[in-house]
């Protein structure tokens, strides 16, 4: 009897076919499930797009807010020079989305806040679910912060816990997509304590459009508590990658107090 060698062969090759077919369809399975997974980075935190390298962010508030203070302070906020009234920040990151370096200019401080106590220093640790970034400055490495993240089993934050010195903690709710909907907040300053809670209305950039805050303030110096709520109103132009480059934040839906401008680099 005869053997049909090229039947065998046919057979042969057609399995090969439909196992490289079967490995490659679920090579780009895993390789789909990789790229779409979500990674946590301060990109991530920012709610930051396309991998910027540095973030430029200058903040003004409008004059136009001093209408309700007393006229002594009124007066005073208008003979100071225009740059009183602006913060500046700037922001850079390394590859993998974490912060490099952070300076920041407020007219309180009066300078920017490097140089004197050397270059800055970053640890990040990963501890289980959680991550760890520890901050200090190399000439003084005992005045050091630390921010730990807990994050779900998506890797999105749902506690923030920021101190020494001064000590706060973020709970966050978020739904089934991700997104916040609400912040509980607790802290404490050099001779006060407070609590709040933050609800958020967020657009398709995921960036808030109204935030509904509450909370009190317990002044321990003087024995006092203050009970306070706000609502706030953002509004943004956006860059091509889906960054905003300037935002409005107004306590009301037809007046902005402060105007934020960045620039930012890819």
């Amino acid at each position: 009897m005869l053997t049909n060698h090229n039947g065998h062969n046919d057979r042969y090759n057609c399995v090969v076919k439909k196992c490289i077919l079967i490995f490659t369809v679920i090579e780009l399975l895993i390789s789909s499930c990789i790229s779409e997974s979500h990674i946590f980075n301060e990109w991530s935190e920012l709610n930051l797009k396309n991998q910027p390298k540095e973030i430029i962010e200058i903040s003004s508030f409008s004059k136009t807010d001093l209408f309700s203070v007393p006229d002594s302070i009124f007066i005073f906020w208008l003979n100071e020079p225009f740059k009183e009234t602006f913060t500046y920040r700037s922001i850079s990151f390394d590859s993998s989305g974490f912060i490099l370096k952070e300076d920041f200019y407020s007219p309180q401080f009066d300078s920017m806040n490097h140089d004197q106590f050397g270059r800055q220093i970053r640890e990040n640790k990963t501890i289980n679910d959680s991550l760890v970034i520890i901050t200090f400055n190399e000439y003084m490495p005992e005045a050091y912060t630390k921010r730990v993240y807990l994050l779900n089993k998506d890797n999105y934050i749902i506690k923030k816990i920021v101190g020494p010195p001064m000590f706060s903690v973020d709970s966050i709710i978020r739904d089934n997509k991700n997104r916040i909907l609400k912040v509980y907040s607790r802290g404490n300053g050099i001779d006060d304590y407070y609590e709040s809670v933050t609800e958020y209305v967020v657009n398709e950039f995921g960036d808030p459009i109204r935030e509904i805050k509450s909370g009190k303030t317990i002044e321990m110096s003087f024995n006092e508590t203050y009970y306070w709520s706000d609502t706030l109103y953002n509004s943004y132009i956006y860059d091509p990658s889906g960054n905003w480059i300037l935002k409005t934040i107004s306590n009301c839906q037809n007046n902005f107090n402060t105007v934020v401008e960045r620039k930012i680099s890819y």
